[in-house]
C-alpha cells in the first residue's frame, strides 16, 4: 500500500448513503424541533463532570421527575463554524436514532438545543470504560473473555454497517459497560465521527483516533472496513496490553500505518495466545480493506463462534407472547416505551438472549429466526400462530423484530413485581413530559409519536390513529374523567394479561425467562 491510494466511490452506493443520511438528519431535526423552547434544566439536574475535550463535555445528571441517572453530552456552539457544526450534530443525533435499537448501542433519551449548546441525553453507563472493566476482572480475564468482547463489538458493527452507518472511531474510550461485573453489557458510544456509507464503499476525509486508524483512513478515505481494523487493534491491546504499529509520535504512527503494515505475533506475550485468536486478528488487520472480512463474516470465525451461547425460549414465554399478540397495537407500543426504560442485569439478560436468536447478526430477528427459537419450546405451534406472534412483535411493520420490540413482548414475565412498579412509574413520567401528575390523550399521542415514529406514521396513514388511541386511552382512564393518573396507568399495565391466573414468579429459578447451555 505504499504511495498514493486512490479510491473511487460507488455512485449507486453513495446515492443510497446520501438518502439514508438525509432521512436521519430529518429525524434529528424533528426531535430538536419538538423540544424547541424547552429548557433541559427543567427536567435534568447536572451533577458531575465526567469527561471533556474540545467543545464537548459529558456530565452525569438526574431526571428530576423519574430520578433516573443519565449522562448528558453538552456540545458548546461554535461562533465561527455554526452551520457546519450543526450539520455534524444533526448527523450524530440521526445516526444514534437509526442504530439505537440494538443491545450494544446507546439509546438517545432526549436532545435539546438552545442559543449556547446542544444537549444529548443518554443512559448513565455505570460499568466504566473497557480497560476499567478489564482491570476489575484482570484475575479472570481469559482469551474467551476477550473473544466475547470482540464478538459483542462485531455484533454492534454488523448491525450499524447493515444500516449504512460506520462508526469511524472505535477505541477503548468509546467502549463502555452498563454495569459492573460479569453481567455488564458492552455498549459502544460516541457517534460524533460517524459517517453514512454502505458496506464496500468509502467516504473521503473520514478520520478517527490515530493509533486505531486503518491504512485507508490514514490515506484519508474510509468506510465500514475501517471499523473492523480498529476492533483488531483494540483486541491486540486487550490480549497483550500493547497497541500494534505504535511509533513515537502521531505523525510517525500515521505514516507507518499508511504503508499497510502486517501484524507480527512476536514476543513472549503472543506465545500464550492461541492460533485461532491470532488468525482472527490477522484477518481483522488485513492491510487491504477490500480483502478484510466484514463484521458479519468475522462473527462466523471459529474463535468467535466458540463463545456463542446456545439459547432457547422457555415454554412459558411462548404463552406470554401469545397473550401479548392479543393486545392492541397502541398497548404494545406502550410496553415498548416501558422496555426502553429497563436497565441493569434484567436488561442485559434479555439483550443477550435476543442476540443469541439473531443468527445472521443484523441486529433484528426475522420470521425464520423467531420461529426457530419458538418451535424449540413449542413444537406443536402452528405456522398460522407463529405468523401471528411475529406480526404482534413487529409493531412497526418493518418485517423484522428489533431488540426493543422483543423485550416489550417478554417484559411482563421478565421482572419482579416491584421492578414492574418502578418501570411503569418511569414510563408514566416519560409520557407526562410537563410533570402535570397525569397524562392526557394528547400526551399519549405525542408519546407514541416519539417512541415509535414508524408506527405513528403507519397508523396515521391507515386512518386508524384516532380510533386506536381513543380505545387505548379509554382503557387507561378507569374513571372516565379525561385524564389518566399514575395509579390508573399502573393498574392497567401491571395487571395480569388476559388468561393469566396468577402474577408470574418472574425471574425465579422455577421459571427462568430463557434457557441457556454451553456451546
Amino acid at each position: 500500500m505504499e504511495g498514493v491510494r486512490h479510491f473511487t466511490p460507488d455512485p449507486t452506493k453513495a446515492a443510497e448513503a446520501a438518502r439514508l443520511r438525509a432521512d436521519a438528519v430529518a429525524a434529528a431535526e424533528q426531535l430538536l424541533t419538538a423540544n424547541k423552547g424547552v429548557n433541559f434544566r427543567d427536567t435534568y439536574v447536572r451533577a458531575t463532570l465526567v469527561s471533556y475535550g474540545g467543545s464537548c463535555r459529558v456530565f452525569t445528571a438526574v431526571n428530576k421527575h423519574t430520578n433516573r441517572s443519565v449522562a448528558i453530552k453538552t456540545i458548546a456552539k461554535s461562533s465561527q463554524n455554526a452551520e457546519m457544526q450543526r450539520v455534524r450534530v444533526l448527523q450524530e443525533v440521526g445516526a444514534m436514532l437509526r442504530v439505537q435499537h440494538h443491545p450494544h448501542a446507546v439509546k438517545l433519551l432526549d436532545a435539546f438545543e438552545d442559543t449556547k449548546a446542544y444537549q444529548l441525553v443518554m443512559p448513565l453507563l455505570k460499568g466504566g470504560e473497557l480497560f476499567e472493566h478489564v482491570a476489575s476482572r484482570r484475575a479472570t480475564l481469559t482469551e474467551a473473555t476477550a473473544a466475547t468482547m470482540a464478538r459483542s463489538l462485531l455484533q454492534y458493527l454488523a448491525h450499524v454497517h447493515g444500516l449504512g452507518v460506520a462508526h469511524m472511531d472505535i477505541k477503548p474510550e468509546n467502549i463502555m459497560f452498563d454495569c459492573r461485573g460479569a453481567e455488564g453489557m458492552l455498549k459502544v458510544i460516541d457517534l460524533g465521527s460517524a459517517e453514512f456509507v454502505l458496506q464496500g464503499d468509502e467516504v473521503p476525509h473520514a478520520f478517527g483516533t490515530v493509533r486505531y486508524s486503518s491504512p485507508e483512513m490514514a490515506a484519508h478515505s474510509a468506510g465500514p472496513a475501517s471499523d473492523v481494523w480498529s476492533v483488531g487493534v483494540v483486541l491486540c491491546q486487550v490480549l497483550t496490553g500493547r497497541v500494534p504499529f505504535l511509533k513515537d509520535s502521531d505523525p510517525e504512527t500515521l505514516a507507518f500505518i499508511k504503508k499497510g503494515p502486517e501484524v507480527r505475533f512476536s514476543g513472549s506475550t503472543w506465545r500464550s495466545i492461541s492460533e485461532p485468536a491470532k488468525d482472527c486478528i490477522r484477518q481483522m488487520l488485513c492491510p487491504q480493506p477490500q480483502c478484510r472480512p466484514s463484521a458479519c463474516e468475522l462473527l462466523s470465525h471459529p474463535w468467535l463462534a466458540a463463545v456463542a451461547p446456545q439459547t432457547a425460549i422457555a415454554p412459558h414465554i411462548v404463552h406470554q407472547l401469545q397473550l401479548f399478540a392479543g393486545l392492541s397495537r397502541a398497548r404494545r407500543v406502550m410496553l415498548g416505551v416501558a422496555a426502553n426504560s429497563i436497565s441493569g442485569s434484567e436488561a442485559s439478560m434479555m439483550a443477550k438472549h435476543f442476540l443469541a436468536f439473531d443468527r445472521d447478526f443484523n441486529g433484528t430477528l426475522d420470521y425464520q429466526e423467531l420461529a426457530l427459537a419458538t418451535k424449540q419450546a413449542a413444537p406443536d405451534l402452528s405456522e398460522v400462530e407463529l405468523q401471528r406472534l411475529f406480526a404482534a412483535l413487529d409493531v412497526d411493520n418493518t418485517g423484522s423484530v428489533d431488540a426493543q420490540e422483543f423485550v416489550a413482548g417478554v417484559l411482563q414475565v421478565a421482572l419482579q413485581p416491584h421492578q414492574t412498579r418502578t418501570l411503569l412509574e418511569a414510563s408514566f413520567k416519560s409520557l407526562d413530559r410537563a410533570s402535570k401528575g397525569h397524562i392526557t390523550k394528547a400526551d399519549l399521542t405525542e408519546g407514541l409519536r416519539l417512541a415509535s415514529p414508524s408506527v405513528f406514521e403507519a397508523l396515521h396513514s391507515s386512518g386508524s390513529l384516532e380510533s386506536e388511541l381513543a380505545e387505548e386511552f379509554a382503557a387507561l382512564d378507569a374513571n372516565g374523567d379525561g385524564i389518566v393518573t399514575l395509579d390508573e396507568f399502573r393498574a392497567a399495565l401491571s395487571c395480569p394479561l388476559p388468561g393469566r391466573q396468577e402474577p408470574s414468579p418472574l425471574g425465579t429459578a422455577k421459571q427462568p425467562l430463557l434457557q441457556v447451555s454451553a456451546h
